[in-house]
């Protein structure tokens, strides 16, 4: 999963990620890892590494902790799942969208998104991502303190 999300985030074009129904940490994580990220209603992220006894994984500490304030992100980790509506409301997704009308909104969010010339899409991406450099170390410390 480290590596899709490695990935992801290195890539020099736009990613979008859509979420249903219930997600769990490392798929959260992936989720983050998007440059624009849409639930749909009734959709809840899951904490599931809290059921097993396990550590957040997929990124999901960096990314929250890059999004949220520090305690914030932390008060997530230890939650048993948000909500669609609670990650809305901390800026974790960008909209919810209608369960019946759920692609076809998706496509439409692309449509503006794609409007842009490829070039301001890429150097946009390139420049705002200059801080997720740090992912690779993440992963790196990640892997030493689980002795992966």
């Amino acid at each position: 999963m480290n590596t899709l999300v490695k990935h992801l985030t290195g890539l020099h074009i736009i990613v979008v990620a859509s979420a249903q129904g219930t997600i769990v940490t490392p798929y959260i994580g992936t989720v983050l890892a998007a440059d624009f990220r849409y639930a749909c209603e009734g959709s809840r992220f899951s904490m599931a590494h809290n059921k097993y006894g396990l550590h957040p994984s997929g990124g999901l500490p960096f990314f929250l902790s890059g999004l949220l304030n520090h305690s914030k992100a932390l008060e997530i980790q230890v939650k048993d799942y948000i909500t669609a509506e609670e990650a809305l409301e901390l800026g974790l997704i960008n909209k919810i969208l209608q369960k019946e009308k759920f692609v076809d909104q998706i496509i439409l969010e692309i449509k503006k998104i794609t409007r842009l010339k490829y070039c301001t899409i890429q150097h946009t991406k390139r420049l705002t991502n200059f801080n997720r450099k740090s992912l690779f170390d993440y992963f790196d410390y990640e892997a030493e303190i689980l002795n992966l």
